[in-house]
């Protein structure tokens, strides 16, 4: 039969995952060139109100600290202020005797921004010890940072509770705040930046309240930190510009301050249409202000006005990771549950994170989190799992071909196919997280890959009568000798030692009367090997086929024929079984046998003899069908049924016929 395949290939925008800023456009921005050049233009005035006659001002002094400036990642190539400051940092404006009702300031600088990250190369202890003099400041809770807030304190400690390694305690705490708070922009988180202690209850906020909630967490069990205002690319509601924005660094002994970006979900680096702009200890910092000697006089300072353009980019950066996605399961039937599994990999020699994202898609869906953030130390490896469901909402007549896509961080995507059809076996969700609880537990054991374990059936089906030998070879990939490891299949388990580079074969068999094996399906049985600091574990599947059932029905016949008259037997090859029967013969005997072959039979066979009431004998007539036919293992099995036609009408000279007919039948057996 030939088949026919439908091809439904998920064309969505890879982009869709990427947080805020990190969106379509990018590319063409630089998001991975090596380094950017922006052009940061910037104005505002201040405007005298004089409220009396006798109103008098002098010595105005205009301070903005808001403005670019170096740091470890960009650099200020150039900064054009009018009128001119008495500090190029910190811009200062002095006007000793104001005049005018007006007074303007702007600056035009370009700043070169580098893609780059903190590479942390080794483990560092967490708590943490000693701290700089310099960071001791951004320990201490402040009016947005509420670090000494109970539910925060509660929180934190929750969190980072049995860690020891302040990159992963911080991924902890990062994890928690990306994956927990909405950002929604309202007015009221609009107009004033909300504490630490209102996010975590609200669980909701911009950029302020998610850097304050990290900054307040981290500081809580000692990590110092910091708030970091500037402006960042975005396309929040399709603007497509530069923003004012806010993010946080954290202080890691031995290496400096360290960026987080929660709101764009950027762990231990920032992307390079980041500008920072000014450090502060929370969202409460001034960036701007006047001060000046008088009376009856207001000073109005005008909303800040910040335009930013891309001048020029250079050099490609590529992703610090690569990575691979595999479903445990390929060909399913429709509604089936499988699992897509992405293999992450961190070929450097410092520690890195990234989002994994499963690109939505019609025609599955999941209850786990689409985008899983990962943290991977130097050479690290892990997997990352969904349980998805595949639709029902499919046409038996076809074969889908399902493709899964997984985007990182950095916008890199690998993608993988499900075969989807009415027949293919089909997956429980019970089934699946049996299958991913085992794969989970032994990614958490660090030295699992000292062990390779390769189990495979010795067939890949078995019939209700056999028994099944699974065959693995476990082998000793580290460089310490290993004792005590338990290999087990449910509940057969053989305990081994392996010296370095050895290996060592174990069998084991399965029945289908064992427990757990319900009758004809497919199995998956999961060969575990155990000790206190090992843990390894392989799938094996196969398939528990019933026997070939066929039978003989609705046989269907004349009872009585004459001579000349032409009729038909008829019957059905009734399939029985879900497994198909090989080599079936079925023979229709009387005074001459008819034979009907078909190498395998998978479904229902109509059988049609036609004869002529002269093929039969004079008098009853006994039919038989006789059939015949074989399983994989070439074990035969058998069936009859029989009927009776009788032909009692005939002329003299039909029965002399008749008999000749059967004379020479009888002849023809003599002489073979």
């Amino acid at each position: 039969m030939k088949k026919r395949y439908l091809f439904c290939i998920a064309l969505l925008a890879i982009l869709l995952f990427m947080p805020l800023a990190l969106t379509a456009g990018l590319d063409d921005l630089g998001l991975r060139s090596s380094e950017l050049t922006l052009s940061v233009v910037m104005d505002s005035q201040l405007e005298l109100v004089r409220t009396s006659s006798n109103s008098m001002i002098s010595d105005l002094v205009w301070q903005v600290s808001y403005n670019p400036m170096d740091t470890w990642q960009q650099s200020v190539l150039s900064k054009e202020v009018s009128p001119e400051s008495t500090d190029q940092n910190e811009l200062i404006f002095k006007w000793p005797k104001p005049t005018e009702d007006i007074y303007r300031f702007s600056l035009i600088s370009d700043v070169l921004v580098k893609n780059e990250m903190v590479q942390i190369q080794k483990k560092v202890a967490f708590p943490i010890s000693m701290i700089d003099r310099e960071a001791e400041q951004y320990l201490l809770p402040t009016g947005n940072a509420d670090s000494d807030n109970p539910a925060i304190i509660a929180k934190a400690t929750e969190l980072v509770s049995g860690q020891d390694d302040l990159s992963e305690a911080v991924f902890k705490l990062f994890g928690w705040v990306t994956d927990n708070i909405e950002y929604r922009r309202t007015d009221f988180t609009q107009n004033t930046a909300q504490s630490a202690s209102w996010t975590l209850e609200n669980r909701y906020g911009v950029c302020d309240e998610l850097t304050n909630l990290l900054i307040a967490l981290s500081r809580s069990v000692g990590i110092p930190a910091r708030y970091i205002s500037g402006i960042a690319y975005t396309n929040i509601d399709d603007k497509n510009i530069w923003e004012p924005h806010a993010w946080a660094e954290l202080y890691f002994p031995g290496y400096g301050w360290v960026p987080f970006d929660p709101t764009y979900r950027e762990y231990g680096y920032i992307d390079p249409t980041h500008v920072a702009f000014l450090y502060g200890t929370d969202s409460n910092q001034s960036s701007s202000g006047a001060r000046w000697v008088g009376r009856d006089t207001q000073i109005i300072q005008s909303q800040l006005s910040i335009e930013t353009r891309l001048k020029d980019k250079r050099g490609s950066a590529s992703d610090v990771v690569s990575q691979s996605v595999r479903p445990l399961k390929d060909d399913i039937a429709f509604g089936s549950y499988t699992v897509i599994q992405a293999d992450v990999r961190n070929p450097n020699d410092y520690y890195v994170y990234t989002d994994l994202s499963l690109v939505p898609a019609t025609y599955f869906s999941t209850q786990d989190r689409l985008r899983q953030g990962v943290l991977l130390k130097p050479m690290e490896e892990k997997s990352v799992f969904w349980l998805v469901e595949i639709s029902e909402d499919f046409s038996p007549k076809y074969y889908y071909t399902l493709p899964f896509v997984v985007v990182t961080s950095r916008n890199t995507t690998s993608s993988a196919d499900v075969f989807a059809k009415s027949k293919s076996p089909y997956y429980s969700k019970d089934d699946m997280e049996s299958l991913l609880a085992n794969l989970k537990e032994e990614a958490q054991y660090h030295y699992s890959k000292n062990l390779e374990l390769t189990c495979r059936p010795e067939k890949a089906e078995i019939y209700t009568y056999e028994t099944e030998t699974i065959a693995c070879n476990i082998r000793n990939t580290g460089n310490m000798p290993l004792e005590g490891i338990d290999v087990c299949l449910d509940t057969q388990c053989s305990r081994i030692a392996l010296p370095i580079a050895r290996s060592l074969y174990l069998n084991f068999s399965v029945s289908p009367s064992d427990p757990g094996i319900s009758g004809p399906g497919i199995y998956d049985k999961a060969i575990k090997a155990r000790s206190p600091d090992i843990y390894k574990t392989t799938p094996v599947s196969y398939a528990v086929l019933d026997e070939p059932k066929l039978e003989i029905a609705e046989l269907r016949y004349p009872v009585d024929v004459t001579y000349g008259g032409a009729y038909n037997l008829s019957c059905l090859i009734r399939h029985i079984s879900a497994s198909p029967a090989y080599n079936v013969t079925l023979i229709i005997s009387n005074r001459q046998s008819e034979s009907y072959n078909f190498s395998i039979l998978e479904m229902d066979q109509p059988i049609i003899l036609n004869f002529e009431g002269k093929n039969m004998g004079y008098g009853s007539n006994q039919i038989l069908l006789s059939l015949r036919y074989f399983d994989k293992n070439g074990k035969e099995y058998t069936g009859s049924e029989s009927a009776t036609i009788s032909l009692n009408q005939a002329t003299f000279g039909e029965r002399i016929s008749l008999l000749l007919i059967e004379l020479s039948l009888w002849l023809d057996k003599i002489f073979q």
